[in-house]
């Protein structure tokens, strides 16, 4: 057996790979793991930004200023010995943001819903959308004690108020990507030449001219997210009763109600919803599915390059797609087949027909667009028992029923238009035609809420009710200890079960079919056959339709229809107060989180078509329970 210390080092330069790898699938895949044994350059990106006539490289500032101005009077008057009243009137003025710049773009044509089709939008600078200066917003309200005791209490307001538009949603998803402001390039062919990280030159900008990347192509699969031009504030109207009464000394009880009603509210859809009805292709995809040949996308997709001879595109659909077909995934299909680009141009418009036969703005393959059509109402009760902190004993126990409605919960900030089948994708419109669809009980609706907070001082040791005469180690030992704690106790946040396909949109997936589902169904339990949790059971399982059939159709299930499980959650303290001499205190306690250890057990797996629906898999939005000992001298 022969050892030796000698290297055989490999040239990354001269380094080859076969030359019948598949190219689809696994030529990328052998290129990486090749550049990462060989520690070589894989893969060189870089921005550019424009300046004039041509691209540059280096770093550029995007400063953009959002304006407020804001003007307010208010007053309150006390009409009589135990009335008062409050009146304000605050008036709002929202610019729209800008640029010193005047780098900020926009399309030169409309990307909203139910305007005309068109694939030749420039973009060219300009405001986003109107400047909005005129919101004004009242408040008045007033405060009674109708038995002039100081016992009793009586409020009540009303006021409008705006909402601001959320910086980091502009600044994430419009100004990084105006079409001729920036370009990204992307180069491998220097790691294949056996590039390495020393001296690694610089990429060249691109030659072409900004101006002319501000015009996309007439047909593209890329996505873009724009501004609805006649954008406007978010506006909530906000109303109050409360009733309020100290019963016994130190102890107080009150009832609130409280409204809310919310419009022009934050929110975004794709208006390029693939269409599947105005243009017969929900009619032909169900000829084909049932096995015959649908004329109009026979002749939509007639130059598709993948037909065979002696075949139809009905048949040629058929052949590549019965997955889409038995599923009823018609708007997925519709979205696929209205991106796919030959020679630059979608098959539809070289077959003939309508180079918007599937959507409005073939430019793109999404057109997020932001808007302000979502809307909302919240009406509560509130009732308040309160004790206040006397002979060492502090209670507040409060109870809320409520419900809350709306189109949309989910804050864009984060997400323009959430896609597929997360809870957060019941925020975007099912169906662009019908924005309305989307109405129902919001994300985070807690139909009871029930929390407890108290603190407690132990009656024993000097001070106390027993044992007030102990002596001095025995005071050490029983007195001064403190039990507090808050324990919540809320009904369960809805959710949606999503179809697991495409049967109306091309962005969301549609609500579930079922046979005999109730809001009530369901409930987490522990599978006995398989130690698995589970929210619906197998017969509960089994009433959700996934055999296909509903293509064209939304859900019988609404959004969030379905509740989940209700909270409980015990948080306490145990706290002793030692003195150890004038001016300074030992302090020992023990802090319990979650103290009964009660599972809050999140959402199952909520697609229909899913092998783990109605399983909870590692969804806990409780913490188990956790128990800290501490010890602290303060002097």
């Amino acid at each position: 057996m022969n050892f030796s210390t000698a290297l055989n080092p490999v040239d990354p330069r001269t380094f080859g790979l076969p030359t019948d790898v598949n190219q689809q699938f696994d030529l990328g895949t052998l290129q990486g793991h090749t550049n990462f044994l060989l520690g070589r350059v894989g893969q060189r990106s870089q921005g550019f930004i424009s300046q004039g006539d041509r691209f540059v490289a280096g770093r550029f500032d995007f400063v953009t200023d959002y304006p407020e101005y804001d003007l307010y009077v208010q007053d309150t008057y006390k009409l009589t010995r135990n009335f008062s009243l409050d009146l304000g009137l605050r008036l709002e003025m929202k610019p729209a943001p800008s640029n010193v710049d005047n780098r900020i773009r926009r399309p030169d044509q409309l990307f909203v819903y139910g305007a005309a089709p068109q694939n030749s939008a420039t973009w060219v600078p300009g405001q986003l959308h109107a400047d909005r200066m005129n919101n004004f917003g009242p408040s008045v309200g007033f405060a009674w004690d109708p038995f002039g005791t100081g016992k009793t209490s009586v409020r009540s307001n009303y006021r409008i108020a705006y909402d601001r538009m959320p910086t980091f949603l502009l600044a994430s998803t419009i100004f990084p990507n105006m079409p001729g402001e920036t370009f990204g390039l992307a180069e491998q062919q220097f790691g294949i030449n056996g590039g390495r990280l020393a001296n690694m030159p610089a990429l060249t900008p691109p030659t072409a001219n900004p101006q002319t990347l501000a015009t996309p192509a007439p047909f593209g699969a890329a996505g873009v997210t724009v501004v609805d031009p006649n954008l406007k504030i978010p506006t909530t109207h906000q109303w109050s009763f409360s009733l309020q009464r100290e019963v016994f000394r130190n102890t107080v009880i009150e009832a609130s109600y409280i409204g809310r009603r919310g419009y022009n509210l934050f929110g975004a859809y794709n208006a390029n919803q693939s269409d599947i009805f105005a243009n017969g292709f929900l009619d032909g995809f169900n000829e084909i599915n049932a096995g015959g040949q649908s004329a109009v996308i026979n002749r939509a997709l007639a130059a598709d390059s993948r037909i065979q001879a002696g075949e139809t595109a009905s048949s040629m659909i058929r052949r590549l797609f019965p997955g889409d077909l038995r599923t009823g995934n018609v708007a997925g299909l519709a979205s696929g087949l209205a991106t796919r680009l030959q020679n630059g141009r979608s098959v539809p418009s070289l077959s003939g027909a309508s180079p918007f036969f599937f959507n409005a703005f073939p430019q793109f393959g999404s057109v997020v667009t932001i808007d302000s059509n979502d809307f909302s109402t919240y009406h509560a009760l509130e009732l308040t028992f309160e004790r206040r902190l006397s002979k060492g004993f502090y209670l507040n126990a409060n109870y809320t029923w409520s419900k809350s409605l709306d189109t949309r919960s989910f804050d864009p900030v984060f997400t323009t238009a959430a896609a597929g089948a997360a809870q957060s994708a019941s925020s975007t419109p099912f169906d662009i035609r019908n924005r309305r669809g989307n109405y129902g009980i919001s994300d985070f609706n807690r139909t009871h809420v029930y929390k407890t907070t108290w603190s407690y001082e132990l009656p024993f040791g000097r001070g106390g009710q027993f044992l007030k005469g102990a002596n001095g180690v025995v005071d050490r030992i029983v007195g001064g200890w403190r039990l507090s704690g808050i324990m919540t106790v809320a009904s369960g946040r809805p959710f949606t079960v999503f179809s697991g396909v495409n049967t109306v949109s091309n962005a969301v997936q549609s609500t579930a079919f079922c046979n005999g589902c109730t809001a009530d169904m369901g409930q987490a339990f522990t599978d006995p056959n398989q130690g698995l949790v589970f929210y619906f059971d197998q017969t509960e399982r089994g009433r959700f339709k996934t055999d296909g059939g509903f293509a064209g159709q939304q859900g019988n299930t609404p959004r969030n229809f379905f509740t989940g499980d209700g909270q409980f959650n015990l948080d306490a303290s145990l706290q002793k107060d030692i003195a150890l001499r004038e001016g300074m205190k030992l302090e020992i306690r023990a802090d319990s989180t979650n103290l009964s250890n009660t599972p809050t057990f999140g959402f199952p797996t909520t697609t229909a078509n899913a092998a783990t629906f109605g399983r909870i898999r590692n969804t806990v939005a409780s913490s188990s329970r956790k128990i800290q000992l501490g010890a602290r001298i303060t002097f």
